[in-house]
């Protein structure tokens, strides 16, 4: 790939924000262990968008659920910052394939819940409810119940709530994945647009090459069960991108390059 391929483009700073090291996870079942991860080492600079790829299967959400706090490791160390992460914490914001808002409250109220849960003052959880209904594209829809959404609407609520706690570290899940394809590159200009305004850290999980690609300031490629890492792909085209770079020779050739990845493994 020559030059386009180098770390230095990337503009995130050099101080890792999330670390692991050699991290393994095996599961015990009644019919055996069953080993997810082999030691396993990677990084995510302050603000970069990492994303995560490989074959069903391979550990990719389990990777993403140990960074999350919600499952051990078996060995290794995971660090946010310099601290270990032992379990869940609001500094990680985890954003699922399923809908996840509650059925019951709201589009505010789900987008408010959080903050309610941190006891916020009530002008500060109506700025940023206001606010981050505003940024997902969700005007109007305030006082709307989950159930009368489209899926791409529920994502937009579980990501604004999601942004409002403001993560040190947002967690993705293949979020678009039940998604249909127009609404999925609705979905990914809104990340894209939300990355141009704030900054914040993402993990991103998917089996779509071109999203990753797309998405991307870097995309990590995991073996097949138990995952290593197989290689990294930096993806030279920064924040201020649009739907046209997937046209370019230099995106073509990236996720040309993540597919033979896949495919010789």
């Amino acid at each position: 790939m020559g030059a386009p391929m180098t770390q230095m483009q990337l503009d995130v700073t050099s101080e890792p924000e999330v670390l692991l090291d050699r991290v393994t996870k095996t599961f015990k079942t009644d019919q055996g262990p069953i080993e997810v991860l082999t030691p396993l080492s990677l990084s995510v600079a302050a603000g970069e968008f990492l994303v995560v790829v490989g074959r069903s299967g391979c550990g990719k959400s389990t990777l993403l659920r140990l960074i999350a706090g919600l499952e051990q490791t078996s060995s290794g160390r995971i660090l946010l910052g310099h601290e270990p992460v032992n379990g869940p914490s609001r500094e990680r914001g985890m954003v699922f394939q399923d809908f996840t808002s509650f059925p019951w409250l709201t589009v505010a109220e789900n987008v408010a819940f959080g903050l309610r849960l941190r006891n916020v003052a009530d002008d500060e959880v109506v700025l940023a409810v206001t606010r981050w209904i505003a940024e997902v594209g969700l005007d109007g829809f305030a006082n709307y119940y989950p159930g009368r959404l489209s899926g791409g609407m529920q994502q937009r609520v579980a990501i604004a709530r999601t942004l409002a706690n403001e993560p040190r570290l947002v967690l993705m899940d293949e979020p678009f994945g039940s998604l249909d394809a127009q609404t999925r590159w609705q979905m990914q200009d809104l990340l894209v647009r939300l990355r141009k305004t704030n900054r914040f850290t993402v993990v991103f999980v998917t089996h779509d090459v071109e999203e990753a690609v797309f998405l991307g300031d870097r995309v990590a490629v995991l073996s097949p069960r138990p995952a290593r890492l197989l290689r990294e792909f930096v993806v030279p085209f920064g924040t201020d991108r649009d739907r046209s770079v997937t046209k370019s020779n230099v995106f073509l050739e990236v996720e040309r390059e993540v597919l033979m990845e896949l495919r010789v493994r």
